[in-house]
């Protein structure tokens, strides 16, 4: 099959003239290019498994990688699926992934009447490791009372009635396993929180607790920090009900206390666990300040180390009347994590070849042949540079499988004088 489009776009960051480095995205979107490493027809280990959240992975010792994408092991009626769980996928490269169906690294739990009571539905949405062998990470869990509690939900609306939280797990098998890090002084595992406790009656159509954003862990070399780009905070909870993306970091991942988060001047913002007795009575000094809006689908963030940037793609799909669903890439840098750019677009539409359909989200950046172990850093003239996608596949039965697809594209500085795209 030929070449959908090649597509050159220039773009500036909003920052002061000497600190905006120029970039220019190129997307060689080529059918006959595209990697699936990920058919839930194909790979999926029971019912419930398929792909809900871009990949987080890592390399062993060996050079063989070990990745994670999966969905959680809970049914719309609330009932986790009997031999169920959060499974990975294990290969020589990025290139040839396959589902270890052996046992599933991570299992949720059943208790969606009660929002104290963890874990709920989860998802292992990022992982860091130093060794390949002490694999930590960040589980984002959610608590849905529509699922099974009308008292708990008086509207009855999902939006509304959804609240999330990021736990701390921790493996020693190399990935194998997972094990909430819990302990007396936190018996939740809490590693990211919002101080404010889930809420029956809460209005505004806007989901609770810490919502989904880009939770994936992304180094600094230049302070040593690892950094996680999470949602706001407290969702329906700020003032004015605004959403858009926090900041916090850690240079100790071991130590689940050891977070930080950015209050608008300062990393002194601590997380608490809402359900602690007594209760809280005020949110002072747990509230972290919105550094950006957000971007279409929840995104992730890498850092490219020969620009010194990060980079935190989003996307959208939109239809084309009597052709093939078009997908619109959307992108943020920041030199630092607590300023970024104004969303802006990534490249021209282009389409989604068949036979994926209806679905172009979880956009995430990653270097099949990163220098990081973990995945988190674009080389510095890296010609391996995936775009990651979900989307959907046909399917005889009802509804429509996942898939998740890599397509190649070129980050590289912008040409002199190259014209600025308009903000979105």
């Amino acid at each position: 099959m030929g070449v959908l489009g090649r597509v050159l776009v220039p773009a500036l960051l909003l920052r002061p003239a000497a600190a905006q480095p120029a970039l220019k995205f190129a997307f060689d979107v080529d059918v006959s290019s595209w990697d699936v490493w990920f058919n839930q027809t194909r790979d999926q280990c029971n019912d419930r498994d398929t792909v809900d959240q871009a990949m987080a992975a890592f390399r062993r010792d060996d050079g063989s990688v070990v990745a994670f994408s999966g969905d959680n092991d809970i049914k719309a009626n609330g009932v986790p699926v009997p031999g169920g769980g959060f499974f990975r996928m294990v290969g020589s490269s990025l290139h040839d992934l396959v589902r270890d169906c052996t046992a599933p690294v991570l299992k949720g739990g059943p208790a969606f009447a009660d929002p104290a009571s963890y874990p709920h539905s989860v998802w292992l949405m990022a992982t860091w490791t130093e060794d390949g062998e002490t694999v930590h990470g960040l589980v984002h869990d959610e608590y849905h009372a529509n699922v099974t509690d009308a008292e708990m939900c008086p509207a009855g609306d999902h939006g509304i009635c959804w609240y999330s939280t990021i736990l701390a797990a921790k493996s020693t098998d190399g990935g194998r396993t997972f094990e909430y890090q819990t302990s007396p002084q936190n018996p939740r595992g809490i590693a990211v929180s919002s101080p404010v406790g889930y809420r029956p009656g809460q209005e505004g159509g806007r989901p609770q607790g810490t919502s989904a954003g880009g939770h994936h862990l992304v180094h600094d070399p230049r302070d040593g920090y690892l950094y996680l780009l999470t949602g706001s905070g407290q969702g329906a909870h700020l003032p004015g009900g605004e959403l858009g993306r926090c900041v916090w970091r850690t240079k100790d991942i071991s130590d689940v206390a050891a977070w930080r988060g950015w209050n608008g001047s300062a990393w002194t913002v601590t997380s608490v666990d809402p359900y602690a007795s007594p209760a809280r009575s005020d949110a002072e000094g747990h509230l972290p300040a919105l550094v950006s809006g957000s971007l279409p689908g929840p995104q992730s963030v890498v850092y490219h180390e020969g620009l010194e940037l990060f980079i935190a793609m989003g996307s959208s799909l939109t239809s084309a009347s009597g052709g093939r669903p078009k997908v619109q890439t959307w992108y943020m840098t920041s030199t630092n994590m607590t300023t970024w750019s104004n969303k802006r677009a990534a490249a021209a539409a282009f389409e989604l070849p068949g036979p994926f359909l209806d679905r172009a989200n979880y956009p995430h950046l990653i270097d099949a042949d990163s220098p990081s172990r973990n995945f988190d850093v674009i080389g510095r003239a890296s010609k391996s540079v995936y775009l990651q996608l979900i989307t959907h596949i046909p399917h005889t039965g009802p509804g429509f499988p996942r898939a998740g697809v890599a397509i190649p594209v070129t980050v590289e500085p912008a040409a002199e004088g190259a014209a600025e795209l308009a903000s979105v």
